[in-house]
C-alpha cells in the first residue's frame, strides 16, 4: 500500500497517525492527529512529546504516566489507552490511543 492510499484511508476513517521518537522526544503526526488535539499543524508535522502530555486531563495524568513508564520499563510491544485531553480552547475530548513499539533503543 502506498502513502497516497494510506492517507486516503486515514482521512476517510478520521484516524490520527502518530510516531513517537523516544530518542529525540518528538511526536510526528498526520493532519488529523493535530486536528484532534486542537493544535495548529506544525510545518514539519512534529512536536515535543511534552506538548501532548501537557494536554492530558489533570485527572488522567497520573494513570498515563504509570502506563507510559510501565510500557517503557517492561518493553511492552502494544499499548492501548483511553484518556481525556484538554484542547487549547478548553474543550475536553476523549482519546483512544493505540500504539505499538516498533523498535526499542538500547537500555
Amino acid at each position: 500500500m502506498d502513502e497516497k492510499n494510506l492517507s486516503l484511508i486515514l482521512d476517510i476513517t478520521g484516524h490520527g497517525l502518530w510516531d513517537w521518537n523516544i530518542v529525540t522526544n518528538t511526536v510526528t503526526g498526520n493532519d488529523h492527529y493535530f486536528k484532534v488535539l486542537g493544535l495548529e499543524k506544525p510545518q514539519n508535522l512534529e512536536i515535543k512529546v511534552e506538548a501532548y502530555l501537557d494536554l492530558i486531563h489533570p485527572e488522567d495524568k497520573l494513570a498515563m504516566s504509570y502506563a507510559l513508564n510501565d510500557q517503557y520499563k517492561n518493553r511492552t510491544k502494544n499499548s492501548d489507552s483511553i484518556h481525556r485531553i484538554v484542547r487549547p480552547n478548553g474543550e475536553i475530548v476523549w482519546i483512544h490511543a493505540i500504539g505499538r513499539a516498533i523498535e526499542w533503543c538500547p537500555k
